[in-house]
């Protein structure tokens, strides 16, 4: 089962931060890894960023825009409501 609270911005960072030695060794970009994260911690919102034009997972220069994207959108109507719907609330 997957985890039913979803972090905050700043720990979906934290975690990177923590995971990213880990993953190297796997070969990982850090924009692969990124949006492997993201879709662990927060399914509904890598649906918003998957293919648009700040998914980073093929192309780590929008590493910029993906993380503005996410600071602003994080905790958006769109994406919280999403989520409240997968756990039933």
């Amino acid at each position: 089962m997957k985890n039913t609270v979803k972090p905050s911005f700043a720990n979906y960072l934290k975690r990177f931060t923590s995971e990213r030695v880990l993953k190297n060794q796997e070969q990982q970009r850090d924009g692969q890894l990124y949006m492997n994260l993201l879709y662990d911690a927060y399914p509904e919102l890598h649906e918003l960023v998957s293919g648009s034009c700040v998914d980073p997972f093929y192309n780590d220069t929008r590493l910029d825009a993906f993380f503005m994207f996410l600071s602003v959108n994080w905790n958006t109507a769109y994406a919280v409501n999403s989520y409240n719907r997968r756990l039933g609330l």
